[in-house]
């Protein structure tokens, strides 16, 4: 089988330009979630307990040469999600998709 990544990927990609490849991430934002201590060692137990599940998924992305960076794209379940109470996200023009799973 041939190794896609070392091989494969290279092929695909030396087509294109880098500023035309992009790389996009989904990453959730746990808003309601503030720490309760700065760092934990091996040894240490962590506390177990109800996490809060209110959270935002945010979509990063930015191009192969790294001068153009997407902005942030979030995404909830709402179509006004409960962080933005006192803010009026179409002001500051972040896009707020709805998903509705």
């Amino acid at each position: 089988m041939k190794d896609w990544k070392n091989s494969g990927l290279k092929d695909i990609l030396s087509g294109f330009d880098a500023s035309n490849v992009f790389n996009l991430d989904e990453t959730s934002l746990f808003y309601r979630l503030l720490p309760d201590k700065t760092l934990s060692f091996i040894d240490e137990k962590c506390t177990s307990g109800i996490v809060s599940k209110q959270r935002l998924t945010l979509l990063l992305g930015a191009n192969m040469s790294g001068n153009e960076k997407l902005k942030p794209l979030v995404i909830d379940k709402s179509k006004t999600p409960h962080c933005f109470n006192y803010l009026n996200p179409a002001r500051v023009r972040i896009p707020l998709p709805q998903n509705l799973k």
